[in-house]
């Protein structure tokens, strides 16, 4: 949800994370009107034994985002626990990256 937003109202936004985050049909035409946009950049997680999620719609979104990064992870669909230090130290490079320090 908060990409559709982001979509439609880029300025509000930073950055987005998203954790299994998909395209569904009903908003491909959104995305598709709102392309040119200069839209925050955004990460995707993505975990590989989701089932919900598909890492192909997950990685769509990101074909959405211009300045998108995608991490995919071991897990299904659930958000990273911080026993995943190397996928917590990717996210939290990420915020520093785009949202500066304080912004977080």
């Amino acid at each position: 949800m908060a990409s559709l937003l982001a979509a439609l109202r880029p300025q509000w936004f930073l950055f987005v994370v998203s954790i299994a985050g998909f395209v569904s049909p009903s908003t491909e035409g959104v995305f598709a009107a709102q392309k040119g946009q200069d839209f925050p950049p955004l990460l995707q997680l993505s975990g590989k034994a989701d089932d919900t999620v598909s890492e192909e719609h997950a990685r769509k979104l990101c074909e959405m985002f211009p300045r998108s990064e995608f991490i995919s992870y071991d897990a299904g669909h659930r958000p990273p626990t911080a026993g995943q230090k190397d996928v917590m130290d990717a996210v939290v490079r990420f915020i520093q990256q785009h949202g500066g320090q304080g912004h977080a």
